[in-house]
């Protein structure tokens, strides 16, 4: 890209304009982390904050150089640094977006640098940090070949390491939509936010769409498995500071053809937290149990998953989880089979609703005063540990994390 006029103190430009002297040089920045658009804004429903990062001449003059990595103004200090004071060495604290962030590739392309070496520490080791995600300090000669594939970081916490990849391949939003051309008679969707872990929370199953995420899978009987997996895979692993910018990726072929893991995937998503699926929002075709299993005082609406699920072999884990979850429904329907309030076709969600109640914010209680129910659900919680624990190792074996 054409250089821009230099506004660099004289002295600088005296030691930029000798080669020797600049090869010695080290630039130390402690950069700020905001960014041109909050969490929502970057999904389509919120708005950038005001006076952050574009309000800066450095964000034009790179922009297309460095394309939506100018919404960092770390990236902006970057991209200066390197083309105003080429052959420098750059040593920063930052996140580690500008190395992990799908947003960074034509960044990463612009910037030819070597990483010589670094350590990240939590975030909220700093004053007035609160968040639970890694911050490095890195060291990098800008006169590198190219951007590396991978950087390893020291973590003085644990006393080891951590690599922190390039995202080479497309992300999971790109391969889960390939399975949504055709949907018809849709039984619900799946929320795709951001893919890592720093989105953990978003995914979710629900029966209608709403409006904080632009993308959604619609769920019909034919592609009930792919978006299975894409939630499982999503969810199995615990979110820890360290891993909280890892993304999930285009997977290799593996999965298609494991239907064990299929089946693992299918049961962790049937009866995890983040399965909202409600009865209250129309017919509810996510009961995995025939009326015959668990005794409802009348016949259900819709006995699809129990029919999709019949004649399927499932590992020993994922019957845990089925058997377990079978005592919850039994349970349910016993108490309520006199109450003609509540509905026959509840899901998972509802009967947890219904036992752990809600407080006034509309938020579901942690735990029920009904101590069986208690018993039941810890029972079905601690198999369903088991069996995410089943499925992690696949995560990796099938690409969808690195």
């Amino acid at each position: 890209m054409p250089a821009p006029e230099r506004k660099l103190p004289q002295a600088l430009c005296d030691i930029i304009d000798d080669p020797e002297k600049r090869k010695k040089l080290i630039v130390y920045i402690n950069p700020p982390y905001a960014e041109a658009a909050s969490v929502v804004a970057a999904i389509g429903t919120g708005d950038s904050k005001t006076g952050v990062a574009k309000a800066h001449k450095t964000r034009v003059t790179y922009r297309k150089a460095i394309g939506a990595a100018t919404n960092e103004l770390s990236a902006q200090f970057m991209a200066r640094i390197y083309h105003e004071i080429p052959m420098c060495t750059l040593a920063l604290f930052s996140k580690l977006k500008f190395v992990c962030g799908q947003n960074f590739a034509q960044f990463r392309k612009f910037l030819n640098a070597e990483y010589k070496a670094g350590f990240v520490v939590r975030a909220n080791t700093f004053d007035n940090v609160a968040g639970q995600f890694p911050i490095a300090f890195t060291v990098w000669d800008l006169n590198g070949a190219a951007f590396p594939k991978y950087i390893d970081v020291d973590v003085p916490e644990n006393g080891g390491t951590k690599r922190f990849w390039v995202p080479l391949s497309r992300s999971i939003n790109k391969w889960i939509v390939s399975f949504n051309k055709t949907v018809v008679n849709t039984i619900g969707y799946l929320t795709n936010p951001g893919p890592d872990f720093l989105h953990i929370n978003q995914p979710y199953l629900t029966s209608i769409k709403g409006m904080r995420h632009i993308h959604y899978y619609a769920f019909d009987f034919k592609n009930l498995i792919p978006g299975c997996v894409y939630f499982s895979v999503r969810l199995c692993i615990e979110q820890t500071w360290l891993n909280d910018r890892d993304q999930f990726l285009y997977p290799n072929g593996g999965w298609e053809t494991d239907t064990e893991f299929q089946h693992d995937c299918l049961m962790f998503t049937l009866f995890h937290g983040q399965n909202r699926v409600s009865a209250a929002a129309g017919v509810n075709h996510w009961i995995p149990f025939t009326e015959k299993e668990v005794s409802p005082k009348e016949k259900f609406q819709s006995n699809f998953m129990s029919g999709f699920l019949k004649g399927r072999q499932f590992s020993p884990e994922a019957r845990a989880v089925m058997d377990a979850g079978r005592e919850l429904w039994k349970y349910y329907h016993g108490k309520t089979k006199t109450n003609r309030t509540v509905s026959v076709n509840a899901s998972f969600y509802d009967i947890r609703a219904h036992f752990q109640g809600r407080k006034e914010s509309g938020t579901m209680n942690a735990a029920s005063t009904d101590e069986i129910y208690n018993a039941l659900i810890k029972t079905l919680r601690d198999a369903a540990r088991a069996l995410a624990k089943k499925i992690e190792p696949k995560v990796y074996e099938y690409g969808f994390l690195r």
